[in-house]
């Protein structure tokens, strides 16, 4: 299967992802910025509806994001990345501390 096809793939795994305040997709709102697939691993950088939007919201937004993306079979890593937040530094560091425990748990 062709990178563009597991990005397509990856695609339609992140309709299901909601940002949480609105309950709609992250995908219909316009909040994925970049998609990438390449051997094995998704790269997806979003932005959040707005730069201050509360950081508990946007890093249970990257986590979901991360979770679904990660329902594809031909995925083996996710690489989960917000921008344009106001505290976009910080928000990075929690959603990657989140699935460093979600991919630690998976091992055990």
């Amino acid at each position: 299967m062709s990178a563009k096809e597991v990005e397509r793939k990856i695609q339609e795994k992140l309709r299901e992802a909601k940002d949480p305040e609105i309950g709609l997709s992250v995908v219909d709102l316009g909040l994925i910025d970049e998609l990438r697939y390449e051997k094995g691993v998704a790269k997806i950088t979003f932005h959040p509806t707005t730069p201050f939007c509360p950081s508990t919201l946007s890093v249970q937004m990257g986590v979901d994001i991360y979770l679904r993306a990660s329902e594809v079979n031909e995925v083996r890593r996710v690489v989960v990345r917000i921008k344009d937040h106001a505290y976009e530094k910080q928000v990075n560091e929690l959603i990657n501390k989140y699935i460093e425990r979600i991919e630690g748990s998976r091992t055990k």
